[in-house]
């Protein structure tokens, strides 16, 4: 459990109820949303790797025909499976969480309008506005996803060639890596040539991995020894790997979670605004932080920068550059696992 510490030290005194509730909503959605997105994502994973015939896949390695292999593995189907497709029916999918949360940032935005405003405005999922960020934005953050995990196909594919494994080894070991990054996969192979060889070259050692105390005693019995292949090694890596898919499944929730909640925020505060419900010259956007141990120098950084917050429609002005809004920097450093919002300061509100 993360302490949580003074958001910020000095919030404008008309916008502090506004930056309350944008704090307590932001953080209530993540606690709901970001382990069912999670764990969608992770049925996604099961469901493909489910599929998967070891023989026919082997064959395909054998023939050097990668686009088989991607084929057979099912890895461009992945966003088919996140949108439910080949799911039980009523399973949770990352797709119907996503929009989830969407809606709940539209939410969230009215209830930061002025009183009289609010009673009025609604988030409309029919608004153009709002479907174009469902029909664009939805699908390219699931092809991203997609996109990350057969690059980490291949590269363990062109590792295992390149290695000389027998076909039906790489086999399984490619089938494991569905459902990681390509820097992921990199590191399962590093940590499998380290326990097969002992030999330790410039990585990360084998027992400070994201491992259990037992499993990283095991891993450093099996280095020590001079490494050793089979069951035993091929039994810890498939548990740092799925380590590693776990840690992939929360860091996909809470980055996808909290910027579909941000733009849901964003839409309503459009849609009040078409209305007149918001006056865009009487209003200013000010970025907020979730200060504890795990708030990054360069979030906790940015409300200095716009001490007067900046207009509905202007970025914020960020250590990387201007940003228009929490998560939407296109840069993944920025990106990932932020857990900042917005909320807004109303003249006479």
């Amino acid at each position: 459990m993360h302490r949580r510490v003074a958001l910020i030290k000095a919030i404008p005194p008309g916008a502090r109820r506004n930056a309350g509730i944008a704090a307590a909503q932001i953080h209530s959605v993540a606690r709901i949303l970001e382990p069912r997105v999670a764990s969608a994502f992770l049925a996604a994973i099961k469901n493909i790797k489910s599929t998967v015939t070891l023989a026919s896949l082997a064959r395909a390695i054998e023939r050097g025909d990668i686009e088989d292999v991607l084929a057979i593995l099912g890895v461009r189907e992945l966003a088919k499976r996140m949108a439910g497709a080949g799911l039980e029916p009523g399973a949770t999918t990352f797709q119907n969480e996503i929009i989830e949360s969407f809606r709940r940032g539209g939410a969230a935005g009215m209830s930061q309008l002025p009183r009289r405003a609010a009673l009025q405005a609604s988030l409309d999922l029919t608004n153009p506005e709002a479907v174009r960020y469902l029909s664009l934005n939805l699908p390219t953050s699931i092809r991203e996803i997609t996109d990350e995990t057969v690059r980490a196909v291949q590269q363990s594919l062109m590792r295992g060639f390149n290695e000389g494994r027998p076909a039906a080894k790489i086999a399984r070991e490619i089938r494991g890596v569905v459902g990681l990054t390509e820097a992921q996969a990199g590191a399962v192979g590093n940590f499998r040539h380290q326990l097969e060889t002992g030999d330790m070259g410039t990585m990360t050692a084998p027992w400070d991995r994201r491992l259990s105390a037992t499993e990283r005693a095991q891993a450093r019995r099996i280095f020590t020894s001079g490494g050793a292949r089979g069951g035993q090694t091929d039994a810890l890596v498939a548990r740092y790997e799925q380590s590693l898919i776990n840690r992939r499944a929360k860091n996909i929730a809470r980055t996808e979670v909290t910027r579909a909640f941000g733009a849901g925020q964003a839409e309503l505060w459009g849609q009040a605004e078409e209305q007149g419900l918001l006056a865009g010259a009487k209003t200013r956007r000010h970025w907020l932080v979730t200060r504890d141990e795990r708030s990054r120098k360069q979030h906790r950084a940015v409300p200095g920068m716009n001490p007067d917050g900046v207009g509905l429609h202007e970025p914020f002005q960020t250590p990387i550059g201007p940003v228009d809004q929490p998560r939407e920097s296109g840069d993944a450093g920025f990106d990932i696992n932020c857990r900042c919002t917005v909320y807004l300061e109303i003249e006479d509100a």
